[in-house]
């Protein structure tokens, strides 16, 4: 970085000039007040050129002249210095306006053409100060040494010189970059705590699921014991029912049902040979065979609601046993609580059962008496019939075998539906699924989705880890005992090898100076102390004790020091350094070693100013003189 061009309108004396600062090496700027009848360089505005670099930068000169009292007296108005700051390809053009009829009193900043000025004058401060890299206070302590504004480092107080140091050695900005990583880090921790909270309520969660699918493996483990069982029942029943089907012989009483249809149609046709009276008696038999027939059908009806009444009377005394079971119907375990409901239910099963075989029971009664009136009814006809006595009884008798025969087809027809309703409901058991199915897959896709969201929020915690892991480092890197430590460790010999070599050729080594950054505690802790000691080979042991002359090389010297150290920095560097009138009282060869040191100065700085009353044109080439006349001073190269 350097400041490359200064441009001054109605500040102090100066009227209007420009200056080229950029590498100039060591400038003389002298004085001719032309206003004074001597034309010494007194008055002549020499100072008000430095001070308008000042005044641009921080709004007031280094001898703390501010607001109005910069303006030239003679314009009243129109005040106005730019500076403008070269660093590599950008360009800054920073301009302070005091009085201004187009800038007001604003100070204003463009970069690279474009206007960047912020919203307060305050704010664009702040701007400037990052453009230099450098505060008033360091600016003014490393850059400006003036006869009224002479650098005063050796008593400066422990905090005014640490925050020098700090900042000349870019150390503040660590102590930024401390702060805002200490807030990182925090809010790192912050996000692993609740990541591991996130983590923590996840394994609540597997943990549940995992126990929900314990219980429903028990119990669908439970539920296929239990439909075993019932098929196993069912298929019992099947087999024992599909034996007395075939105990039947079907086939055979089929053949005798057909035997005997052939012998009752002869007998009839020999009894039909009677006429009309057949064809009664023909009616009263066939009202006898049917009530026969309602008799077979009743009784093979009543032997079945026998069997039913049986069944529910022994599901009725078992229901004490249905705890734990599955519901046949909905497949849910019976619990305590749901046995009043079960036992009432198949209490009333087991009454309309029983009404079911009473009113069989009945209905048969009545049906064997009709039967028994038909057969009376029936004999009497006969008795008073042409005798055909025997067709008759041979009739009854073969009727009455039908009747048997009817009576075990009825009897196979309703084992053969008994057989096939067993066989259905051993398949459709058989074909029932788990009602924990469902269940099961369902818990152990949330439990897959569980464990796939955890490893996901295991991943992250790793990474915020790290990440945590990698802030508390850099905190610790930035913090008193890291980076800070190493660069005042480095910054300190620094500072004591340029200010002993400065003061090694001001005061003929008879001066020494030491800054100190750290000391030790009673108790052997090192803390930050920041001061210069100060001694001198023949006399003074402290600054205090030197004569003014030697307080004046010291400062010189120190604040020297302290601008190699800004120079080096690998924050912005201040390629300038200004002397103003401190060759004020030196001897000859004072100001031959003074002259020397400005000229290694300038070799390193880029630019070094010189104001002096002195004629210095001997030891200095460049020189630029500041001519005041009629109220006005003006720049003559």
């Amino acid at each position: 970085m350097q400041f490359d061009h200064l441009q001054i309108e109605n500040f102090l004396s100066i009227g209007e000039a420009e200056v080229s600062l950029a590498n100039r090496g060591l400038m003389l700027i002298q004085g001719k007040n032309l206003e004074n009848g001597g034309a010494s360089s007194n008055g002549a505005g020499k100072s008000s050129l430095v001070d308008a670099v000042f005044w641009c930068l921080y709004g007031k000169t280094a001898r703390g002249v501010g607001t109005d009292d910069v303006i030239n007296d003679a314009a009243g108005k129109e005040c106005r210095v730019i500076l403008t700051i070269k660093d590599d390809a950008d360009v800054y053009l920073v301009t302070r306006h005091r009085k201004h009829s187009k800038g007001k009193n604003r100070l204003t900043v463009e970069h690279n053409g474009t206007d960047i000025t912020l919203g307060t004058d305050k704010q664009t401060q702040e701007l400037v100060n990052k453009i230099v890299g450098s505060s008033e206070s360091v600016f003014a302590n490393s850059v400006y040494a003036g006869q009224e504004a002479m650098p005063d480092l050796p008593m400066r107080t422990d905090k005014e010189l640490k925050a020098l140091v700090e900042e000349a050695a870019g150390i503040d900005r660590l102590n930024e970059a401390y702060k805002l990583q200490r807030e990182k880090a925090n809010l790192v921790k912050r996000e692993a705590e609740l990541q591991q909270t996130a983590i923590e309520k996840l394994d609540i969660r597997l943990q549940g699921q995992r126990e929900q699918l314990t219980r429903y493996e028990e119990a669908n483990k439970q539920w296929h014991v239990d439909q075993k069982a019932k098929a196993e029942t069912v298929k019992k029943d099947a087999v024992d029912l599909k034996g007395q089907f075939d105990a039947l012989d079907v086939k055979s009483i089929q053949d005798r049902k057909k035997e005997l249809d052939k012998r009752l149609a002869e007998v009839r046709k020999r009894i039909d040979a009677t006429g009309k009276e057949r064809d009664v008696q023909k009616d009263l038999q066939a009202k006898v065979a049917t009530i026969d027939r309602q008799i077979a059908s009743l009784d093979t009806d009543i032997r079945y609601s026998g069997e039913r009444v049986k069944a529910g009377k022994k599901a009725y005394q078992e229901v004490g046993e249905l705890a734990g079971k599955p519901c046949g119907e909905c497949g849910k375990p019976y619990h305590e609580n749901d046995l009043e409901d079960a036992r009432a239910l198949r209490k009333k099963s087991l009454t309309e059962a029983v009404a079911e075989y009473k009113s069989l029971q009945t209905k048969m009664e009545d049906t064997r008496e009709r039967l028994k009136i038909a057969q009376e009814t029936l004999t009497n006809f006969e008795d008073a019939m042409t005798s055909i006595a025997d067709e008759t009884s041979l009739e009854r008798e073969i009727r009455s075998l039908m009747a048997a025969v009817d009576s075990d087809l009825a009897r196979a027809s309703g084992l053969k539906r008994q057989v096939e309703s067993a066989i259905a409901e051993f398949k459709r058991i058989q074909a029932e699924t788990s009602p924990y199915a469902k269940m099961l897959a369902e818990t152990q896709e949330a439990i897959e989705k569980l464990v796939a969201d955890r490893t996901g929020e295991v991943a992250k915690m790793s990474e915020v880890e790290r990440r945590l892991s990698v802030a508390n480092l850099a905190v610790e890197v930035l913090g008193t005992s890291g980076v800070r430590a190493h660069i005042l460790d480095h910054v300190t010999p620094i500072l004591n090898d340029r200010t002993g070599h400065y003061l090694g050729q001001l005061s003929e080594g008879e001066i020494t100076a030491t800054w100190q950054t750290i000391s030790a505690t009673k108790a052997g802790e090192l803390r930050d102390k920041f001061a210069i000691h100060v001694t001198n080979t023949k006399g003074a042991k402290s600054f205090g004790g030197l004569s003014g002359g030697e307080k004046r090389k010291v400062r010189i010297a120190t604040a020297m020091a302290l601008q190699d150290l800004v120079a080096t920095r690998s924050a912005k560097s201040l390629p300038l350094f200004i002397f103003d009138e401190i060759d004020h009282a030196l001897d000859s060869n004072g100001l031959e070693r003074l002259m020397s040191i400005m000229k290694e100065k300038a070799t390193k700085s880029g630019t070094v100013l010189v104001i002096s009353h002195n004629d210095l044109n001997h030891y200095i080439s460049d020189a630029i003189t500041v001519v005041k006349e009629h109220g006005l001073s003006r720049i003559e190269d």
